[in-house]
């Protein structure tokens, strides 16, 4: 699996690689939803974008996010399934880029079977205390973040073993 993410992927990267399986993590800060599309990109061209890619990107949403997020889904090349994370913010609101982001990545699987989402903005906003003491974004070193965020990925990944995988 390849993932790609932000800040909150780097900031769990360690426990990621231990337990989520085959798993190739890049991850930077700030990075937004056309950086994602460049590493992509960049991996597919090399033939080292897995079968499975993950998408965990949408905390620094820019006003082309829906653009972004479609360039991604139609150059995806064929034989790859996608999951889309999320994004949490505790002090977004509806208007944020962040939430519009979410809320167009769940409706997506309805138009693209090779899509899975991976819900880490409602799970995240059922679990509080994995944010206390933090930004409300970021819970690095807080341990049952780490498991959280990982079992999304997990519960993800075998979803998405149920879906086919983009054919064109």
């Amino acid at each position: 699996m390849s993932i790609i993410g932000d800040s909150v992927t780097l900031g769990t990267r360690s426990y990621l690689g231990d337990h989520v399986a085959n798993s190739n993590i890049d991850a930077e800060g700030d990075r937004t939803m056309n950086l994602a599309y460049k590493v992509m990109m960049n991996q597919q061209r090399s033939h080292t974008l897995r079968e499975y890619v993950v998408i965990c990107i949408g905390t620094n949403a820019l006003d082309d996010y829906e653009e972004q997020t479609m360039k991604i889904i139609h150059d995806l090349e064929p034989g790859h399934k996608l999951i889309l994370m999320t994004p949490y913010n505790a002090r977004a609101d509806a208007n944020w880029n962040s939430s519009k982001l979410a809320v167009l990545e769940r409706k997506l699987p309805e138009k693209y079977h090779f899509i899975t989402i991976a819900d880490w903005g409602k799970i995240a906003a059922q679990h509080p205390e994995v944010f206390k003491g933090t930004d409300g974004v970021h819970f690095g070193g807080i341990r049952a973040g780490d498991i959280l965020y990982a079992k999304v990925i997990n519960d993800a990944l075998h979803a998405a073993k149920q879906t086919p995988a983009k054919t064109s």
